[in-house]
């Protein structure tokens, strides 16, 4: 599968290449309706519309009060620009919804996302290169599988873990600074 063929596809769902500098639209999300919560539903796209902005006071925003004292906004800035280089969110699909309960965090909802991103960093390219044949020099789209969680704190949803530690390996250790 070529990349002219994976760039055809994800035109016909919807999920085309803009460019990060203007980001005209916010990213396409397909079966948006599997989350029946419609603030939640709303917080998901504002959260990864503000990611593909690089808006990061507004998806810092949407980290717990507990993450928001222990990890400086100014470290939360570099590390989310480091990650985000050369990575740009096309879309997202939705693919299962949970709720879900722990000691650890109480109430929240499990939602598996399926990210569609147009990558450029040399780096990342060479290690998506590695597990598909199909990839060549140039843009790949990656159609990577995370799960999120998302908890219900101070009158809004909060996102505890955003996925995507691959393109922002800082998501990782900021889950476990909670």
């Amino acid at each position: 599968m070529g990349i002219a063929f994976v760039c055809m596809i994800l035109t016909a769902i919807g999920i085309g290449h803009g460019n990060a500098a203007d980001v005209p639209d916010p990213p396409a999300i397909r079966n948006a309706d599997l989350i029946r919560d419609l603030q939640l539903r709303d917080s998901v796209a504002d959260y990864y519309w503000s990611e593909r902005k690089h808006d990061w006071a507004a998806t810092y925003a949407y980290r717990r009060k507990t993450f928001q004292e222990t990890v400086p906004f100014d470290f939360y800035v570099k590390e989310m620009e480091s990650g985000s280089d050369g990575v740009d969110l096309q879309g997202l699909e939705i693919l299962r919804v949970t709720k879900t309960s722990s000691d650890w965090v109480g109430p929240s909802v499990e939602i598996e996302i399926r990210f569609f991103e147009w990558v450029t960093n040399q780096q990342r390219l060479e290690w998506e290169c590695a597990s598909d044949p199909a990839c060549r020099n140039g843009i790949v789209v990656s159609g990577m599988t995370y799960p999120t969680v998302w908890i219900w704190r101070d009158g809004r949803w909060k996102c505890l873990d955003c996925g995507r530690w691959v393109t922002y390996p800082s998501n990782a250790r900021f889950v476990s600074s909670e």
